[in-house]
């Protein structure tokens, strides 16, 4: 986190202790940003979707001081004042701003100058494309996904060394759990045939006792945190660059869960006005006797950028089978996957944050992982915004009501099922049937959040939409949809896509974050169709012409 505004502020004299370190932190954050600068704004001529229930759709929304004013037809809403700007919907659908409840935005940004994987077949095919690369330090790419590979050859660092021509390379899985060196990169990691384990991770070594190249979970962090970073003004402005699409995504606000190097850039930009959408920041567990000792609390910050809590790792993921399971894999008997943190190691650090007035967001990919979530998270004392299960892909069914009990928000990254579908059906077996389980969970009482896990899927809500309502690859398979029991209508999508991601993450606001309400921020997304009249494949090419976010126009097609 703070790691950099620490060494700076500590360096330059300013901080001489945690506790004016503080202070000066949160006067930094808590002077007004440069970009609340809303419009008054007369949309009209078009179908306003509250997402209400009951709610009748409205034609015209009146937008004064970055606030929702009035909403009805146009001719009710009386004159627009001098001025305001009025634009013509020309029939566009409004609908509640998009939040994306679960970003990497650092790791967004530098994937996008990545070699991309994404879609490849083999591991031969990997290489291929790595191949050549511009550049002349690291050799980085991301995005292949072993399940997807029709060649059973496994990932070998032999391959990647006959295409890296002298450089140190990696290629890093669609999940972010699971990597491939070169010779090169493991050993400027310092690994061979006798490197241990780390903790949580595991090196995968060929019968002869050589390292393969293969890195699961923690492993994976002794070669990549070896990788030539670009300089911090080559970040900041890939960080804007990224950040500059999801506001043309139509999102209006995003939950990002990083390291302090993420949060020192965010930082800087929303003081210079560069940040372009709010953001609340979830810190990692490693960090929580830096944030107890500054006593940097959920809250602390301005709507634009504020702190929201502490994430910790449970287990891995499905496609590096390290997901925690109660019971054994299908193929592999003696095989569960891993517990990346001991359930009362969890405990302890859990209720320090609890106590410290942070919100706690765990990782839970496997079922046993969920349950051990759900018995530590029960205990924990409420906070204004709730505790959080980030993914809760396969929940026990016994498990389920717990999450609307405890007042536990399930965070879920629909668009994931695009490729978890056909391995959760090998690894898993019948317990797919529990993957992804939205329509369970909201028959419980619990609130789904949604969002994307970018890098690990494209931000584009759109996609989360598609896969939550009809639950089919784009292509339209399987035709009668995965366990289509678990479909998610497109009203309840949308609500977790924007009031239940909103809601997550508390705030002063409270209950009005996210809405269409009046008095509610204006916060909102207008697409060219209306979503309900279209069929359920037309989510994934509604174009998006405006995002007005806090009552500022942040993007737009219109006139």
């Amino acid at each position: 986190m703070t790691e950099n505004y620490v060494e700076r502020a500590q360096q330059s004299g300013r901080a001489k202790s945690p506790r004016k370190l503080a202070t000066q932190f949160r006067g930094a954050v808590l002077r007004k940003s440069k970009t609340d600068t809303p419009e008054d704004l007369r949309l009209f001529g078009g179908h306003v979707h509250t997402l209400v229930p009951g709610a009748p759709v409205a034609s015209a929304l009146q937008i004064r001081a970055g606030r929702i004013a009035a909403l009805g037809e146009d001719r009710d809403l009386g004159p627009p004042g001098p001025g305001c700007r009025r634009i013509a919907l020309d029939g566009a659908t409004v609908l509640p701003g998009w939040v994306d409840a679960h970003t990497h935005l650092l790791g967004y940004a530098r994937s996008r100058r990545q070699v991309d994987l994404s879609g490849t077949r083999s591991a031969a095919e990997v290489a291929r494309r790595m191949a050549g690369a511009p550049g002349s330090g690291w050799l980085v790419g991301r995005g292949w996904e072993r399940h997807a590979w029709v060649d059973a050859a496994p990932p070998d660092r032999a391959l990647l060394d006959s295409i890296s021509e002298g450089r140190p390379a990696l290629a890093i899985a669609h999940d972010g759990h699971q990597g491939w060196a070169n010779s090169l990169a493991l050993a400027q990691a310092g690994i061979d045939a006798g490197t241990p384990d780390p903790p949580g991770g595991k090196i995968v070594h060929a019968p002869s006792g050589e390292p393969t190249g293969l890195l699961l979970e923690n492993a994976l962090d002794l070669v990549a945190r070896r990788v030539e970073r670009p300089s911090a003004a080559e970040e900041r402005a890939l960080l804007r660059e990224a950040l500059g699409r999801l506001v043309r995504l139509g999102l209006t606000r995003v939950h990002d869960l990083e390291d302090g190097r993420a949060f020192a850039h965010l930082l800087a930009l929303e003081q210079d006005g560069e940040l372009p959408l709010p953001v609340d920041f979830f810190f990692p567990g490693e960090r929580l006797e830096e944030l107890e000792r500054l006593g940097l609390a959920a809250g602390l910050g301005n709507e634009r950028l504020r702190v929201a809590g502490v994430k910790f790792f449970l287990d891995g993921t499905l496609g590096a089978r390290t997901a925690a399971m109660l019971a054994p894999y299908e193929r592999d008997p003696g095989h569960q996957g891993m517990l990346l943190l001991a359930a009362d190691e969890f405990r302890l650090r859990a209720g320090r944050a609890a106590a410290a007035g942070l919100p706690v967001a765990v990782h839970c990919i496997g079922d046993r992982a969920v349950r051990t979530a759900l018995d530590v998270l029960e205990g924990l004392p409420r906070l204004r915004a709730p505790h959080r299960i980030e993914h809760a892909q396969c929940v026990h069914p016994d498990d389920l009501p717990r999450f609307a009990r405890a007042r536990i928000v399930p965070s879920m990254q629909p668009a994931q099922l695009f490729l978890d579908l056909e391995p959760a059906e090998r690894e898993w077996g019948a317990r797919a049937r529990w993957t992804y389980p939205f329509r369970s969970l909201l028959a419980t009482g619990a609130a789904p959040a949604f969002g994307s896990d970018c890098p690990v899927e494209d931000p584009d809500p759109r996609r989360g939409l598609f896969a939550a309502v009809a639950r089919r690859q784009v292509d339209g398979t399987p035709r009668e949809g995965w366990h289509p029991e678990e479909a998610l209508s497109l009203r309840e999508a949308l609500f977790a896509y924007s009031i239940g991601a909103a809601a997550a993450a508390g705030g002063a606001e409270g209950p009005s974050r996210g809405t269409m309400a009046v008095g509610a921020r204006a916060n909102l997304v207008v697409l060219e169709r209306d979503p309900f009249l279209g069929p359920t494949s037309d989510l994934l090419t509604n174009p998006v012409l405006l995002t007005v976010i806090d009552g500022r126009v942040a993007h737009s097609t219109l006139g």
